[in-house]
């Protein structure tokens, strides 16, 4: 697991003990069902595991060796995010997660999160937390703490996006007026 998301708002036991009934060789929270944006169907790395039978395995041991450094961040989702779970299945592996989407149609890990968590979802996201229209529609899944994170982070979103627009207010005032008085200067100088 990652630092990608905010939880678990709930204990884990149970989707746990499913994930690991399911027999697969490559489980995870969340499942991209269609290919989108480029990506083919995948789990999402954010939360995975592997059987001991990948794990020590030569072909899982080569995907982790052959891991480079990207700086563009849907290089990384396509090289090794689906790379991985379309290399574990080129190799027989069965794939299994708790949620799975349509990113075609349901969306509602990204886009109604609320929604995932109504139905189940122990984690959210942290960057579709903007994206929570009202706060009184996850209270009862969600920690009150979890509550507190996102209306500071909330909050710190709208006073940031007000401070960027004051300062290029104010860059360009100062620039207009820097740029007039220069003007003046010159029209004003004696001989």
């Amino acid at each position: 697991m990652n630092d990608s998301v905010y939880g678990p708002f709930k204990p884990l036991d149970k989707i746990l003990e499913n994930l690991e009934q399911s027999g697969a060789d490559h489980i995870g929270m969340f499942y991209n069902k269609h290919a989108i944006n480029n990506y083919a169907p995948h789990i999402q790395s954010w939360f995975f595991g592997v059987s001991k039978t990948v794990a020590t395995s030569g072909y899982f041991d080569d995907f982790l060796q052959n891991i480079r450094h990207e700086s563009d961040k849907n290089e990384i989702i396509r090289k090794y995010e689906v790379g991985i779970t379309e290399m574990l299945q080129k190799n027989g592996n069965k794939s299994f997660a708790f949620m799975t989407t349509d990113l075609t149609k349901d969306d509602y890990f990204y886009n109604n999160p609320s929604l995932a968590i109504q139905q189940g979802m122990p984690f959210l996201k942290k960057r579709v937390i903007r994206k929570i229209k009202n706060i009184n529609n996850i209270k009862q899944f969600v920690p009150e703490t979890l509550l507190r994170c996102i209306l500071i982070k909330r909050s710190v979103i709208w006073i940031y996006s007000i401070y960027k627009t004051l300062i290029f207010k104010t860059g360009a005032v100062i620039r207009e007026l820097a740029a007039g008085l220069g003007n003046a200067g010159a029209g004003s100088r004696k001989p």
